[in-house]
């Protein structure tokens, strides 16, 4: 077993909490839900440190979580891979409707630990990338609602432990119960 995330010395920023995988999990569901109370979709990134951290999981729980609620959920594993999810849900319609949808990218593609300078340049970036395959399908949505980080102790974001780095994520996730799965590459 790793560290447990109980003894991270610092924070990632001052205005920002690192919480446990639970904690996070209903964070991240309250947002969505205050989101989806004010728009038709919303979208939400998951960026992990490292494989084994707990980002499919927790895709997993937030799609049950939602589903639970009668948020339809629109799954990719990465925004091209949302290309072709897109069509099985007319989320477009959610725009025109009342009908409500989630939008959940994992590894959206964000190494989250970056130098404040080129940390908006990265989020502008993705923000633009998704925002454009939407439009393809008739959905005008500027980009990410939020970001969530995920990590182990023991696979923290590479550089986290410089001082000028931040964490783009707007929900920090420690998650100290992810165990290496070795069976998943066993194959390769």
């Amino acid at each position: 077993m790793h560290n447990s995330c109980e003894r991270n010395s610092g924070e990632p920023r001052e205005d920002l909490k690192v919480l446990s995988f639970d904690e996070g999990l209903q964070k991240a569901v309250g947002r969505i839900q205050d989101l989806i109370s004010t728009q038709s979709v919303a979208a939400v990134g998951i960026d992990g440190s490292n494989t084994n951290v707990g980002k499919t999981r927790l895709v997993s729980r937030l799609a049950r979580e939602l589903s639970q609620r009668q948020i339809p959920v629109v799954l990719g594993s990465e925004v091209s891979m949302l290309h072709d999810n897109l069509p099985v849900l007319p989320v477009s319609q959610a725009q025109k409707q009342s009908t409500k949808a989630v939008i959940l990218i994992e590894n959206a593609g964000l190494q989250s630990a970056f130098v404040p300078s080129i940390k908006s340049l990265v989020r502008n970036n993705k923000d633009r990338e998704l925002r454009e395959l939407l439009e393809r399908f008739n959905i005008m949505h500027p980009g990410y609602d939020f970001m969530i980080s995920i990590y182990r102790p023991d696979k923290p974001f590479s550089h986290s432990d410089l001082p000028e780095t931040k964490l783009l994520g707007d929900i920090v996730i420690c998650n100290d119960n992810a165990i290496d799965d070795h069976a998943k590459y066993a194959s390769i």
